[in-house]
């Protein structure tokens, strides 16, 4: 928790103090983006419980400048749960994890981008369902392919329940709409 409080908060003073410097009003203001993306588990339960996850990204978000803006981003992943075969036969239930989060980004120059997001994610479990706090941080580089911008990202998320937390290190290819 305390590193996730400390990026968040480097995070923020940085746009603060780059805000006054080159700020340029934003030609659209609102902007959508909406892809795929797969993600890791990274903590050893996990890891050892399912396999790489698969899912979708999306964002809206208003652009208060060129560089920063806010906005909602929601993600869906879907892990697939590993047979455990010793000591005895068993199974993994695979987990959906879906978060509803705030997100601030930075764009730099050269098309590359930060940022960071928090929220709320539900885990759903072979039919049961728990909340948790959500993090997460991000660094892209947005391409153009045929005319259409897709912003490639790497993030790591972290979902925090009362005793335990999950994380995955991802990648994203998200379609970038004005």
């Amino acid at each position: 928790m305390e590193r996730s409080a400390v990026i968040f908060i480097l995070l923020i003073s940085f746009l603060f103090k780059s805000y006054g410097q080159q700020a340029k009003p934003s030609s659209s203001k609102i902007k959508f983006e909406i892809g795929p993306q797969f993600s890791m588990p990274l903590n050893e339960n996990f890891r050892t419980t399912h396999y790489l996850g698969f899912g979708a990204t999306s964002r809206a978000a208003y652009y208060f400048t060129d560089e920063i803006s806010t906005g909602i981003r929601i993600n869906y992943d879907y892990f697939l749960g590993k047979k455990y075969e010793s000591p005895t036969p068993d199974r993994y239930f695979n987990v959906t994890w879906t978060s509803l989060l705030v997100n601030f980004q930075y764009d730099l120059k050269k098309e590359f981008y930060f940022g960071g997001d928090a929220g709320i994610g539900i885990i759903n479990i072979n039919g049961i369902t728990n909340s948790s706090f959500n993090t997460s941080v991000y660094f892209g580089k947005a391409v153009t392919v045929f005319k259409t911008s897709i912003g490639m990202a790497i993030y790591w998320t972290q979902a925090r329940e009362s005793t335990s937390r999950n994380e995955t290190l991802g990648l994203s290819a998200a379609f970038r709409f004005n």
